[in-house]
C-alpha cells in the first residue's frame, strides 16, 4: 500500500520573501520612472501613476513587514500564531488606495483649474506603457505564488499591482491625440 498523501501546502518561505522584495523593488523604480515621466510631459494623468506608485511602495512596505511577523511562530503573548496581520495588511493597503484616490482628485482639479501645456506625451505614454507591462507580469506572479502558497499578502499585494497597471494609459492616450488648453491629462 502507498502512504497517504498529504494535502497540506508546503509553505516555500524563502519565495515568499523574495516575491514581496522584489514587488518593493519594482515598486520603487515603477515610482522613478513614472516621476520621470511626469517631469518630461507636465501630465496630470501620470502624475496620478506617480502619486500612486507612493502608496504602493508605503503598502508593499508594511505587506513586508507583515510577511515577516506573519511567519514568526507562536509565543506567549500570541499563543495562536502572528497570522491574523495578514487581514490587516489587506485591509492597510486598501485604505492606502483610497488616501491616493483623495489627493489625486484634488491635485488632478487643481491642474485642471490652472491650465496647463503638454509636452512630450509619446515620451511618457510609453515609459507608462512599460510599466504597465511590467506591473501586469509582476502581478500576476503575486497572485499565482500567494495562492500557491496560501499568503494573503501575496494574493492582495499581487492584486493591487494588477489593478494598478493601466490606469494612466487610457488617458495618456487620450492625452497624446493632441493638447487641450485646459485638459487635465
Amino acid at each position: 500500500m502507498s502512504a497517504p498523501v498529504s494535502t497540506q501546502k508546503v509553505l516555500d518561505i524563502p519565495a515568499q520573501q523574495l516575491a514581496i522584495r522584489l514587488s518593493l523593488g519594482v515598486g520603487l523604480l515603477m515610482f522613478l520612472g513614472k516621476t520621470f515621466a511626469y517631469y518630461l510631459t507636465g501630465s496630470a494623468a501620470i502624475f496620478s501613476d506617480a502619486a500612486e506608485s507612493v502608496v504602493h511602495v508605503a503598502a508593499v512596505g508594511f505587506a513586508a513587514f507583515s510577511l515577516w511577523l506573519s511567519l514568526k511562530p507562536a509565543d506567549e503573548s500570541h499563543p495562536y500564531g502572528h497570522e491574523k496581520i495578514n487581514f490587516f495588511s489587506a485591509g492597510f493597503e486598501g485604505a492606502m488606495i483610497v488616501i491616493a484616490a483623495v489627493f489625486i482628485v484634488f491635485s488632478a482639479i487643481g491642474k485642471w483649474m490652472a491650465g496647463l501645456h503638454l509636452e512630450r506625451l509619446g515620451e511618457g505614454t510609453l515609459i507608462v506603457a512599460g510599466a504597465a507591462l511590467i506591473n501586469g507580469v509582476l502581478g500576476w506572479y503575486l497572485v499565482w505564488l500567494g495562492k500557491r502558497q496560501g499568503s494573503l499578502i501575496l494574493e492582495a499585494n499581487g492584486k493591487h499591482v494588477l489593478n494598478r497597471r493601466t490606469p494612466a494609459l487610457p488617458r495618456g492616450g487620450v492625452a497624446a491625440a493632441g493638447p487641450h488648453r485646459r485638459h487635465p491629462a
